[in-house]
């Protein structure tokens, strides 16, 4: 399995020492846009953009702007050498930090040609009838905006492989989350700090991911206590985010999903965002009834879990889908 988008990049800068920066997401185009990296100046957009990408060392604006315009060029090079989409747009004139502006505002329009390219067969699945090209909705995944873009054309390539779906969908997610101990799920947390409905419950959720960096690494299964854990946070954020709407929240998740449902959040391209909330509104928050079967028979379940039902919920995939459930909603 390729896993480039695993991958983040190393190198050593002289006046910051080694650095490590990650591949660009969907979410990191929409910051681009939302802080208005596009109206800086070249050398402060491609500080911006570099900045942005950063991983170690964890290091403010203002101090990673003291970096000599060689080694902004330097790490800027070594950035481009993981995103062959930029690295291709760039035309080399002499002067670079423009060069490396243009290949940005030119890969705008680019980007929206290659996403629309990369949806599409997955679009054209979730409409046709044939189970095989459900493939997301079919095993009860979802992507959210975190995700590199490489990451669904993966997706689409096993509908296309004659293998065991279930199986290779799985694994193409938990190898992504928890490859290089757990970084892409650190990464995904690290980025609720300044959510408004998230910081109260930050420490929490950061400590669930240092215990899934703990426990699976002496053998201990984390997902039974992460899991629950996780799912009392889901639950407290959907009721500020009622109440932040102007609903008061319901007893019931019946009164709940009808609440959530007037509101109708748009994340992502439709077909993405109905599987996404599918599996929050009709497959975690299904209706349940105690000692009688789920209607839609998967464990994921926040009665059955909380309340002590099911014993045999503590799985990755399961913890998985709770983290990337908040990470959905840490875009609303």
């Amino acid at each position: 399995m390729n896993t480039k988008f695993y991958k983040t990049y190393k190198t050593n800068i002289y006046s910051l020492g080694d650095i490590e920066v990650k591949n660009v997401s969907l979410n990191d185009l929409i910051k681009y846009d939302e802080l208005k990296f596009y109206e800086l100046s070249d050398k402060d957009f491609i500080i911006s953009v570099l900045h942005n990408q950063l991983i170690k060392p964890k290091i403010d604006l203002d101090s990673f702007k003291t970096m000599s315009d060689k080694d902004i060029e330097e790490l800027a090079r070594a950035f481009l050498k993981q995103e062959d989409h930029y690295s291709k747009l760039i035309k080399e004139t002499g002067e670079f930090f423009k060069d490396f502006k243009t290949a940005f505002i030119v890969s705008r329009k680019e980007l929206i040609k290659i996403m629309r390219k990369a949806f599409r067969p997955l679009v054209a699945f979730q409409k046709t009838v044939n189970p095989s090209n459900k493939i997301l909705s079919k095993y009860k995944w979802f992507v959210t905006p975190s995700f590199p873009l490489s990451f669904i054309s993966m997706i689409n390539n096993i509908n296309k492989e004659h293998v065991r779906k279930d199986k290779k969908v799985n694994q193409l997610f938990i190898k992504y989350f928890e490859m290089n101990d757990w970084q892409n799920l650190e990464i995904m947390v690290n980025g609720w700090k300044d959510n408004n409905l998230l910081k109260k419950r930050f420490k929490i959720l950061a400590d669930c991911v240092s215990l899934a960096k703990l426990s699976y690494k002496n053998g201990i299964n984390g997902a039974n206590v992460i899991l629950p854990t996780l799912i009392t946070q889901i639950d407290g954020f959907l009721n500020d985010y009622l109440n932040s709407k102007g609903f008061i929240c319901g007893y019931t998740y019946k009164i709940k999903k009808n609440q959530f449902e007037k509101i109708k959040p748009k994340i992502l391209p439709t077909p993405f965002n109905d599987s996404a909330f599918k599996i929050l509104l009709d497959i975690l928050f299904q209706e349940s009834w105690a000692g009688k079967p789920l209607e839609v028979s998967f464990n994921f379940n926040r009665h059955k879990i909380n309340h002590g039902e099911s014993t045999t919920y503590g799985r990755k995939d399961y913890m998985i889908r709770a983290f990337m459930i908040l990470d959905l909603l840490s875009n609303l």
